[in-house]
């Protein structure tokens, strides 16, 4: 994932997930970047999961999400910031942040 102030940003963050990323949405105060995808865990398989990131791309924090396929294949956040709401196979599943 690259992260840039704008446009012509000379120096982006490169950012490494581990992850086949489907959809990343930003908070709407600008706080947390929300990435959602899916993360191969070895002989497990595969499994769905959401990173959170700062805006200067730190990784905060990881949220595993029970699925039978292992992909979140969308995210959306709340008006205020503090839920978020994933698509997960054909389930939608809300969580606290």
């Amino acid at each position: 994932m690259q992260m840039m102030k704008n446009l012509t940003d000379d120096k982006p963050q490169l950012i490494d997930t581990g992850m086949l990323i489907k959809c990343c949405k930003w908070s709407p105060n600008g706080n947390l970047l929300a990435v959602a995808g899916s993360l191969l865990d070895g002989p497990e398989g595969t499994k769905g999961i959401v990173q959170f990131y700062s805006p200067l791309g730190y990784h905060l924090r990881s949220l595993r999400v029970p699925s039978q396929t292992g992909v979140v294949s969308s995210v959306s956040w709340e008006g205020f910031g503090l839920r978020i709401c994933m698509a997960v196979d054909s389930n939608v599943i809300f969580a606290n942040i």
